[in-house]
């Protein structure tokens, strides 16, 4: 594994641990607890960056294009590994992009791992 995905994991544990005091977890739901808080922002995150790579432009950003962003579908509460999570699928104007993260009708989320690395693929390619 590279030194820079090593130091990106390392920042993320850190900030992990500096929101949730080690001496509070004291068992494995604990943990997973406090990993699903942390878990839920980092995948609207994710979301709102899938977005941005099939609309082909930052938020906020002027352009050509024909279509653009259009707010967020009502918020729903997807099936994940780490639990159910409260999620704001995000859309554009023309409804020409669906998310691959969170199919429409779909309330659960299987095979996150797989989905996060092509969504990662899919933004170092543009």
């Amino acid at each position: 594994m590279g030194k820079k995905v090593e130091k990106e994991k390392n920042e993320i544990v850190e900030e992990f641990f500096r929101r949730n005091d080690p001496k509070n977890i004291k068992s494995m739901n604990d943990m997973y607890a406090a990993w699903k808080d942390f878990f839920a922002p980092a995948f609207q995150q994710l979301l709102d960056a899938e977005m941005e790579a099939k609309i082909g432009y930052s938020k906020n950003e002027r352009t050509d294009n024909t279509n653009s962003r259009n707010g967020y579908y009502p918020e729903r509460t997807v099936a994940t590994e780490m639990g159910d999570i409260s999620v704001r699928v995000p859309r554009d104007r023309n409804g020409e992009i669906d998310s691959d993260l969170v199919p429409k009708y779909s309330r659960t989320v299987n095979g996150f791992d797989e989905k996060v690395i092509s969504m990662y693929a899919m933004r170092n390619v543009r």
